[in-house]
């Protein structure tokens, strides 16, 4: 969003810079670690006013995200303080349970006419598995590859 807004106003309304700069320093901030759209900003920033064009771009680019999450964190925090609010959620977790329990039934329905017993049986006992033993789930998802891999099932290509 950030990277569209950028290419329309240095691009096409104050002409600052050409089609070709911006593609190249889109390029370079999506290669780049960290969020698209600060690194843009950062490069533009520079490319256009050196490091005080990039401090401008980054802190104009962070600030006000950052300014909505914590004003919204707080208005979170006082809504969970608030008994008519804590009554709420308490039934939204009923209806989510319901609803996770729907999906979950629906997948299974739909793994069992594609794969069979055995898979819904698996996943059952992967589910039960990660239920019981915290930290196990990265232990299911390779234990799966691996009978995946060894018990292959279905057309070879």
């Amino acid at each position: 969003m950030i990277v569209g807004f950028l290419q329309n106003r240095f691009v096409q309304e104050l002409k600052l810079l050409t089609e070709e700069e911006m593609l190249n320093l889109v390029s370079i901030a999506q290669s780049s670690p960290g969020p698209v759209a600060i690194n843009t900003a950062a490069l533009v920033g520079h490319h256009l006013a050196g490091w005080r064009g990039l401090l401008v771009a980054v802190l104009g680019t962070a600030i006000p995200p950052l300014v909505i999450i914590v004003i919204v964190q707080h208005i979170f925090t006082w809504l969970n303080t608030q008994p008519l609010c804590q009554a709420f959620f308490r039934g939204a977790r009923v209806a989510v349970a319901a609803i996770v329990t729907n999906v979950v039934i629906g997948l299974s329905q739909s793994v069992y006419k594609q794969q069979g017993k055995i898979a819904v049986f698996l996943g059952a006992i992967a589910a039960l598995i990660m239920l019981f033993y915290k930290g196990s789930s990265p232990y299911v998802l390779l234990g799966s590859a691996l009978f995946s891999l060894c018990f292959k099932r279905g057309k070879e290509n």
